[in-house]
């Protein structure tokens, strides 16, 4: 495994805060197919970074696949990212971003169930 599959394998699966060169991101890591493939996905908090890839662990070798922007970007993202939360499988990037100030606060208020329309016929 490449220095770029190892970082990525070292960090948590879940969603978790982070930093990479002084900017903060929330990020999810989920790991599928027994391991051998790993999506993840980072947004800046406050910000309009978007980092997204998929990595697969491929008996023929590993194949790093950006979602819409060059290699080199995830890579260097990936290689500076410094998880700076525990995972919590509850943390929503619009919470975080209203904690962060950058938004509003996330509401409390609970979902209401639609009114259903009726589909019989007199």
């Amino acid at each position: 495994m490449s220095g770029f599959g190892h970082a990525l394998a070292a960090l948590p699966s879940g969603t978790f805060t982070g930093t990479a060169n002084d900017i903060r991101y929330i990020v999810t890591k989920t790991v599928l197919g027994q391991g051998r493939t790993t999506k993840l996905v980072a947004e800046e908090l406050g910000g309009s970074d978007y980092i997204s890839l998929n990595y697969f662990d491929l008996s023929s070798g590993a194949r790093l696949k950006p979602c819409e922007m060059p290699v080199q970007k995830v890579v260097d993202f990936v290689l500076a990212l410094q998880p700076t939360s525990a995972q919590d499988p509850f943390i929503l990037p619009s919470k975080l971003r209203g904690a962060a100030g950058g938004g509003s606060a996330p509401s409390t208020e609970t979902p209401q169930p639609k009114p259903q329309k009726s589909t019989s016929t007199p």
